[in-house]
Formats: structure tokens, sequence, C-alpha cells
């Protein structure tokens, strides 16, 4: 990968540590695998009902709201922000009009996201809008995410702030009370399970054609990684994502009407909650 350094300002790579600063892991909750189940979360002490676990920070998030639905909110593309922004007001435009659903709150938010943005523009501007006419607005985000998730990993790669910050010991091993049991940054995209094997031919088939189409220009995205990899990348994000909706999720006897979601996002260390097999926690907006 390479990148030209002078667009990254300290501000910005230092949101790398600045997520995960925001997540709280309770000091019980560890990793582990659970036969048959395989990987899940456990408590190694008792906790009380209702005690918070986990308040993870997203690794990438997208909008979700389509342009039909012109009266909602779409969230700030700012990862450190991540706050609801009206279609019409003061909110922040890309100057390059990349996409319609690229927005900030203010250019305060904008120019924090900048490096990140850079990443993804021209690719937005070059594909977004076909990839929503030609193969639907549920193709647009997921594959919105990944490039968001090849981003941020970019950067982590790339920042020289990072990797300095790393060298004097903040950044790795002990920043964090929760490093020895949760992975950070890309080392976790690569430890997620794809279930690649399960899925069925037709969706890898169609996942396959979007690579090549729409992922394998490295002009576009220098971050890219070969086209099985990037097919590889795809089903980790169908298995490893959370819609975001305005009230809580849970069993659907007991949440209230949530409506249609709002965005998409990336959470490294709330992924590892195994949703397929009934759990005792459930997940707060």
């Amino acid at each position: 990968m390479s990148t030209k350094l002078d667009q990254l300002t300290q501000d910005q790579s230092l949101a790398l540590n600045l997520q995960d600063t925001e997540t709280y892991i309770h000091p019980a909750l560890i990793q582990t695998d659970l036969s048959p189940k395989g990987r899940a979360l456990v408590v190694i002490a008792p906790v009380p009902a209702g005690t918070v676990l986990i308040a993870d920070t997203p690794y990438a998030v997208v909008p979700t709201v389509p342009p039909d639905r012109k009266d909602e909110g779409v969230i700030c593309s700012n990862l450190l922000c991540r706050a609801r922004v009206p279609r019409s007001g003061n909110a922040a435009h890309c100057p390059r009009a990349c996409m319609l659903d690229v927005l900030w709150c203010n250019t305060h938010c904008r120019d924090m996201d900048q490096a990140r943005h850079n990443f993804e523009c021209s690719w937005l501007k070059r594909y977004g809008d076909e990839i929503r006419r030609k193969t639907g607005q549920d193709d647009l985000v997921l594959l919105w995410i990944v490039v968001r998730m090849l981003a941020a990993g970019f950067l982590e790669q790339n920042t020289t702030a990072e990797v300095n910050h790393a060298q004097k010991g903040g950044a790795k091993g002990s920043s964090f009370p929760w490093e020895d049991r949760f992975e950070r940054h890309w080392m976790a995209i690569e430890s997620m399970r794809s279930n690649r094997e399960h899925w069925p031919r037709t969706k890898i088939e169609h996942w396959r054609y979007l690579v090549k189409e729409y992922l394998s220009d490295n002009q576009l995205l220098p971050g890219l990684l070969d086209s099985d990899d990037m097919l590889t990348l795809i089903c980790k994000a169908m298995v490893n994502t959370y819609d975001l909706y305005d009230a809580p999720t849970g069993p659907a006897e007991t949440q209230r009407k949530q409506g249609p979601a709002y965005g998409l996002g990336v959470y490294l260390r709330a992924t590892w909650v195994n949703h397929s097999c009934l759990p005792n926690v459930r997940p707060l907006s």
C-alpha cells in the first residue's frame, strides 16, 4: 500500500486511537470456544443482570437511508461523531459531490474525516450511484461498508502518527485494559469468521461479480486485496455487521417497534456475541 502522507493530519491519525478510547469491555468478559457452538463470549465472574458488558465503537459505518426516505437524517460520515444529519440545512457536503449520501455535521467533522474520505471519494463518485441503479441499495451498502473497512486498514498502515505512538509504547500492548482479551484494528478484521463455505453458491457468484466489477481498480482504491480475499472480506461483512436503529433491538417479544435501519456498522468486539444461539444479552442503541 502507498499514500501521500502529507494528506494525513495528526488529528485524523489520532482518531484511530480515540475510537478505541471510547470502547468499554467489562473486566470479567472474555473470548473463548464453546463446543459445538464455536467462538463465543463468556464471563469468568458473577455479573448482575442488567450490567453493561460491552460499549463498543464502530470500525466502520455507512448510512443506509435510501434517497426516497428524504425526511430522515443521514449518519455523519465522521466516525468519531456519527450523529444524524438532516439532508437539508447546514450539513457539510463533499466538495467533489461524490455522492449525496455523504454528509457531515459541519466542516469540522468533514476535516476530521478527510483522510478516510479521500480513500473512498473517487470510488463513490465513479460507482456509487451506478451500483444503486444497477444492482440495488443492499449491494451499495455492502460494498460501501467493505470500502470503509479497507479505508480504516489503509490509514492504520500509512499514518505516521499511529506508528510513532506505537513506538512510544502507547498504541500497542497496554493502552487499553481489554487489549489482552480483544484485538484491535485490522488484526481483528483478519480474525473474523467469514463462513464463506456456508453461503449459497448463487450468493458467492454474485459477490464475485461485484468484486470484479467494482472492487478491482487499484487506481480508485489503493488498498484493495486480491480478488479472492476481497470476496472473503465481503463474506465477513455479511456475518459481522450490525444494522443500526433508533430503538434498542432484542428478542421480538421484548422490543418496541424500531422502524427501518439508518446505518450499518462493523463493531470489532461486539461481533463476538453469538447472535445465532439465543444469547442472554441484547444490544442497546
